[in-house]
């Protein structure tokens, strides 16, 4: 990690499962709340020297799934509370059965 901005403000290396898993924790658990954005900031981090290589496709791949996974959240949203009402597990995901996933509960 690279110190970025103003003190104790460091680049977290998106390359890695973990943080992507915790970001879309954190959009999850904001469709939770019933907040009506959850904004990424600071994702460009090939025009800022985050202090670890990163390639445009990686950094491009990174945002897609974060706005992937808001996508399935909204979608969670109107589905989410007439499943859990029934008492049914439910995943949403994309047709194709990719990645992206959004579970009820």
């Amino acid at each position: 990690m690279r110190a970025r901005g103003g003190p104790g403000q460091y680049w977290l290396d998106i390359r890695q499962p973990a943080v992507a898993a915790v970001i879309k924790a954190r959009i999850a658990l904001a469709q939770q709340k019933r907040c009506d954005a959850a904004e990424a900031d600071e994702v460009d981090a090939r025009s800022n020297n985050p202090g670890f290589p990163i390639a445009a496709a990686e950094q491009q791949g990174f945002i897609r799934a974060l706005a992937a996974e808001a996508d399935l959240a909204a979608k969670g949203a109107s589905i989410c509370p007439q499943a859990n009402a029934l008492n049914f597990d439910t995943l949403i995901k994309h047709l194709d059965l990719g990645a992206p996933r959004y579970a009820c509960r």
